[in-house]
């Protein structure tokens, strides 16, 4: 009966051992005699031990690769969900900027039917800044001064801080030997200069090509 208890003993134990042998360094192993027989080395301990260490390079090779596309792969998941969030922000954002200001629809419907427009003016201006979010915003007529040719512009209303409302700006004189104009509000009325390669697709669009 000793010996019976002892037995099982030494097999569940020698059953143990051959599992995790099997588990563990089986697949190296088979590899390594698989290849000794196949190459038939003069010194077969030395060809499986030298085996050995080139099986656990390569083995490291491939998890240090595996952990380099895991984490690439984490690297391209949070940048497509960065980008996903973005995009439903953006929307979120454009469609927040399409709903009318406060007094926009209202104060569209009077510019249409008034004639009396110079009063809507400061209602204009400060629909504009709320819109914008700009610190002051100013409106100006472009004109003539009275018997020249120097380009004015007459501030008819402002936001409040301002400061602009009653000036008057005066353009350069084409008189003058170096023309320059006062302020910088003159620049809102002269042409943008194209961006390289813009004009001929224009071209090509007027003349019903394609770009």
């Amino acid at each position: 009966p000793r010996r019976g208890r002892y037995g099982a003993v030494a097999s569940t134990t020698t059953t143990m051992d051959s599992a995790y042998l099997k588990e563990n360094v089986g697949p190296a192993l088979t590899a390594a005699m698989t290849a000794m027989i196949v190459e038939q080395p003069k010194d077969s301990v030395e060809f499986i031990g030298n085996y050995l260490l080139a099986y656990v390079e390569r083995e490291e090779g491939k998890k240090e690769v595996a952990e380099k596309f895991a984490k690439a792969d984490a690297l391209a998941k949070a940048a497509a969900e960065a980008k996903e969030i973005a995009a439903a922000e953006a929307k979120a954002a454009a469609e927040e900027a399409a709903k009318p200001l406060p007094d926009q629809e209202e104060l569209g419907a009077e510019l249409g039917t008034t004639t009396e427009v110079i009063e809507l003016f400061p209602r204009v201006v400060e629909l504009i800044k709320a819109g914008t979010g700009a610190s002051s915003v100013y409106l100006g007529v472009k004109d003539a001064e009275a018997g020249t040719e120097v380009a004015t512009i007459s501030f008819v209303a402002g936001t409040e801080g301002s400061d602009m409302e009653g000036k008057v700006l005066k353009g350069a004189s084409p008189d003058a030997e170096e023309p320059v104009d006062e302020g910088v509000s003159f620049g809102v009325f002269k042409a943008l200069e194209p961006v390289e390669g813009e004009e001929e697709e224009v071209a090509e669009e007027e003349e019903g090509g394609e770009p």
